[in-house]
């Protein structure tokens, strides 16, 4: 080892002696560093030019023919969707031939649609079993475009036909592509490219690093301090004799996002125990958001190398004490164990409001006896730190219908019963109630989800009696009824528990309009929003009320998006700003706040702001993006700004008595530059300051939020 390098290496090992280090457990780390894949065609016919490649035509599929634009490269289609009732997809037939496990079919897909249904592709084996397997969403015409996977041989989304056994054998082969409809009843034409396509397969990667932090760094590593520095270090693990690691740093930070500034490093080399320590300045005076990647190398004596299996971790730093926004809300599951260390998040992203439950089964554990259960303590701790609870009263009971819905005279009356009790021990702490979660979807009921119980008629008894028994003890609690289903999936349910009469026994009607991975805009978030609020008009509440108690965007590996992590902060601000500019949206409540799991595949896992306990609680950029977003919104009105709304610009004007007014602006897809009224100042929306000049920004798919003079 050259003088030089070994004088730093000694510095560095005097410096990590004088510090506590803890070890950090490898984060978030995007699909192509958990599952990487090379090219290999395996001797299949790829050329999209061959005439394998033709869209089917059976009852279910929608009308398709091959355009003039098919090359041996790219498979360009020409389809219409009717509106057909049943299924109706795209089919393209393939006929690729998989000889062995260990592949997974990739490829680019584009569509030019304002929206559509899944990518999907259908597998049969030898005794005529088919599988069929999702790869994703297709990306807009002129988007990014990532390659969209899915491995042969993982479990299907659906298994029919053939021996039966659900066991894919092989030799197997791809019989056809599918573009799903984005829903029921859709109508609309479209063009379909795949790009890429091949079978790809897994490349192997070393386990080689080990991550420490100072003891003295924050939960998350989430800094309020306006200056400072991370401290971390790297060892080397699972190296064998004659072994070295070499490794590089890559900063990736504002403004602009992520990835906006690379600042790669040199490889630098480790063996043996050695260990290496980092200083990052932290950014002053402003929120920032900023991801570390670390990848590199193994190399033996003879200088063969394999590379190491890449480590990414995200740090966020927020200004501190800004101020809570109490119409933003955010889902947690401390009646499920969470740990209420993650309160404190709660408070720092800016929520004014946790949305949890106290389910009928932990509290009367047995017939007749009501008991508040232990964990409830969430409740005032979370009163403390200025979270107001909204508390779901919810799901089944042993005791009750055979641990079923509560239908029956008697379950009605039990589960009233334990809605009044919760009322009054909690009269003065908690004000805000749903009545149930997911009825129409049987959210919780796996048991119970055929029943056909979960009717219209059923909830509305079970609404009304709960409405009754809780305003018995609590004439100022107030009422969120519906139980937040789908209001297009279930709209057909929803209409009809409307016109039952449902409005009479609620305050305010809550709804779950998810639409992962497509943006808000595409999907027609806030049209669809106000076409519910008009259904409660013709049904008897003139001023609607609306809770958004459930909305999200998770961030799972294979995720369309080119960076999901991104996306999921940029669909932060794009779909909570333009519902709280609605009158008739009351609250906006994001699920959830804290990862579920930490199966990369499982989207249900990767839900939250922060990750699992077993990731240290990291914080994911989405949360600064939240923070930033309160910090903006709290006591504002928000309005639509109809002058700036034009070609393709989204623009919301934030105005507060006696203050400057704020904008925050984006563009659905691309970059266009547009000039702004008098700004003082803009920011990213991790809050990094941006240049600008003449009062001209660029607006892209990542909102910017503007200070007027």
């Amino acid at each position: 080892m050259p003088t030089t390098l070994l004088a730093v290496f000694l510095l560095f090992a005097a410096n990590a002696l004088a510090e506590e280090w803890i070890e950090f457990h490898p984060p978030m780390m995007d699909d192509a560093t958990v599952n990487p894949l090379r090219f290999s065609q395996q001797g299949s016919p790829f050329d999209l030019a061959n005439p394998i490649f033709q869209p089917l035509e059976h009852p279910q599929t929608a009308k398709a023919s091959r355009s003039a634009r098919t090359s041996k490269e790219k498979l360009v289609i020409d389809y219409e969707f009717t509106g057909r009732d049943g299924l109706e997809y795209l089919e393209i037939q393939t006929n690729l031939k998989i000889d062995t496990p260990g592949f997974s079919l990739g490829g680019v897909f584009i569509t030019d649609l304002p929206k559509a249904g899944a990518v999907r592709m259908r597998l049969r084996d030898p005794s005529g079993e088919i599988h069929q397997h999702t790869l994703g969403y297709p990306s807009r015409a002129g988007g990014v475009s990532p390659l969209l996977f899915a491995a042969i041989e993982t479990s299907p989304d659906g298994i029919w036909g053939g021996d039966g056994d659900k066991q894919l054998q092989f030799p197997c082969e791809i019989v056809s592509i599918l573009l799903d409809r984005p829903e029921p009843g859709f109508i609309g034409k479209g063009t379909l490219e795949i790009t890429e396509l091949a079978l790809y397969e897994s490349v192997e990667l070393r386990d080689a690093l080990k991550i420490e932090f100072s003891a003295d760094s924050p939960p998350g590593l989430l800094f309020e301090s306006e200056n400072g520095e991370i401290r971390f270090r790297i060892t080397p693990k699972n190296l064998k004799e004659g072994e070295r690691l070499f490794y590089a740093l890559e900063y990736r930070s504002a403004p602009g996002g992520f990835p906006p500034t690379r600042r790669p490093a040199s490889p630098m080399m480790l063996s043996g125990e050695a260990n290496a320590v980092h200083r990052i300045p932290m950014a002053v005076n402003y929120p920032s958001a900023v991801r570390v990647v670390i990848t590199g190398y193994v190399q033996n004596a003879d200088g063969e190398r394999v590379n190491i299996l890449p480590v990414t971790f995200s740090y966020g730093s927020i200004k501190p004490n800004m101020p809570q926004d109490d119409r933003l809300g955010v889902c947690t599951h401390y009646q499920q164990g969470w740990n209420t260390n993650s309160l404190d998040f709660a408070v720092k992203a800016g929520f004014g409001m946790i949305r949890d439950e106290m389910t009928w089964s932990n509290v009367e554990r047995e017939k007749g006896v009501l008991t508040v259960p232990n964990y409830a303590t969430y409740i005032d701790l979370a009163r403390e730190k200025g979270l107001e609870p909204l508390l779901i009263l919810n799901y089944s009971n042993r005791f009750y219908d055979d641990n079923g819905f509560p239908v029956s005279d008697e379950a009605v009356a039990g589960f009233a019963n334990y809605s009044r009790f919760v009322a009054e021990q909690f009269k003065g702490r908690i004000k805000y109630y749903e009545v149930w979660n997911e009825w129409f979807i049987a959210c919780g009921m796996r048991h119970a989800e055929d029943s056909g119980q979960n009717t219209p008629e059923n909830y509305l008894k079970l609404l009304q009696a709960t409405y009754e028994a809780v305003k018995s003890v609590d004439p100022d609690a107030y009422i969120i009824g519906g139980g937040g289903d789908h209001p297009v999936h279930h709209r057909r349910q929803m209409e009809g528990l409307l016109k039952l009469g449902a409005l009479k026994y609620c305050d305010a009607f809550s709804i779950h309009p998810y639409r992962q991975p497509r943006t808000p805009e595409e999907s027609g978030l806030v049209e669809e929003v106000l076409g519910f609020a008009e259904l409660m008009k013709q049904n008897g509440m003139k001023e609607p009320k609306i809770w958004i108690t459930e909305i999200g965007w998770p961030t799972p590996a294979k995720h369309p998006a080119r960076d999901a992590e991104l996306f999921q902060a940029a669909m932060v601000v794009r779909s909570a700003v333009p519902l709280l500019a609605l009158d008739e949206v009351e609250k906006y409540i994001w699920y959830d706040l804290k990862n579920d799991g930490t199966d990369r595949i499982d989207q249900e896992h990767n839900f939250g702001l922060i990750c699992h306990d077993r990731l240290d609680l990291q914080v994911k950029p989405a949360f600064v993006a939240f923070s930033v977003m309160s910090s903006n919104t709290a006591g504002r009105r928000i309005a639509k700004d109809e002058v700036l709304s034009q070609d393709g610009v989204y623009a919301y004007r934030l105005t507060k008595a006696g203050e400057s007014d704020r904008l925050v602006l984006w563009v659905e897809q691309g970059e266009k530059r547009v000039r702004l009224p008098s700004i003082s100042s803009v920011m990213n929306m991790f809050g990094t300051p941006l240049q600008f000049g003449d009062g001209v920004v660029m607006l892209t798919e990542e909102p910017i939020w503007a200070v007027l003079q």
